[in-house]
């Protein structure tokens, strides 16, 4: 007679044997038996799979790949990407906590034979700042607009500063600057600009949608006013000099 071993879900065929009695071995699940007397034995495992665990920075719609950031599951810290082979079930993953940014914990699933695959997310933050100086000038003065972006997140991404300016406030710098941001690279542009009407200058940190506002006060233009006096006598015009005449409540 035969005996056939079928095994439970989770679990594959090390072995078989035939410890006491006699019998052949035709396989790890199936033994044959001479006599239909004594005793079989079969060994099985676990199945075991792979978890792989891998960290990015979500910046707009780009996913940027991040590495060596250590992710917590199974009792232990892995270096991301971690590829780790484990029994099949669930694994709650915790991951390392980066400044000025945001993640949230996942659960990886080992399926039997296979691999579970997990993708941590980072969300990076940033801070944009302005300033116009000086933000009050005279007509189609010169005034200087510095723009920063920056953050505390370690890893690199890219960003894009872009500055508006209203009408009559111009220059011939570019308003728009592509740079890479981190927590040592902050991003910066400084241009000067000439202001000959009032306005506000606005720029834009992109793809974060951040905006700094500052407004330009333009002094109006001063000039010259030239006040002649005279006597008419007949159809003649006599000027007349020394006579005060009062202007804007001053008397000159």
């Amino acid at each position: 007679c035969e005996a056939t071993a079928i095994l439970p879900s989770g679990y594959a065929p090390v072995s078989a044997s035939v410890p006491a009695g006699k019998g052949q071995v035709l396989s790890s699940t199936q033994v044959r038996s001479t006599g239909c007397t004594g005793r079989v034995r079969f060994v099985a495992r676990p199945t075991q799979g792979n978890l792989i665990v891998e960290t990015v920075a979500i910046v707009g719609d780009r996913r940027i790949p991040l590495t060596n950031i250590p992710v917590t599951f199974n009792g232990r810290a892995y270096p991301s990407p971690a590829n780790v082979p484990l029994e099949a079930g669930s694994y709650p993953i915790t991951p390392s906590q980066l400044p000025d940014s945001t993640v949230e914990p996942r659960t990886g699933t080992v399926p039997q034979g296979g691999t579970g695959r997990v993708v941590l997310e980072y969300r990076p933050r940033a801070t944009l700042e302005q300033t116009v100086n000086p933000s009050e000038v005279d007509y189609c003065g010169p005034t200087t607009v510095t723009v920063s972006a920056r953050t505390l997140f370690p890893y690199a991404f890219p960003v894009q500063l872009k500055t508006t300016l209203p009408r009559g406030i111009t220059t011939p710098a570019p308003l728009e600057q592509a740079d890479t941001l981190s927590a040592d690279n902050p991003a910066t542009r400084s241009f000067s600009a000439q202001a000959c009407e009032s306005g506000s200058v606005v720029s834009t940190l992109e793809p974060f949608k951040l905006t700094a506002t500052d407004p330009v006060k333009v002094r109006p233009a001063q000039g010259n006013l030239e006040v002649n006096t005279v006597a008419i006598i007949g159809n003649q015009r006599v000027p007349l000099r020394d006579i005060p005449v009062t202007i804007g409540g001053q008397t000159y």
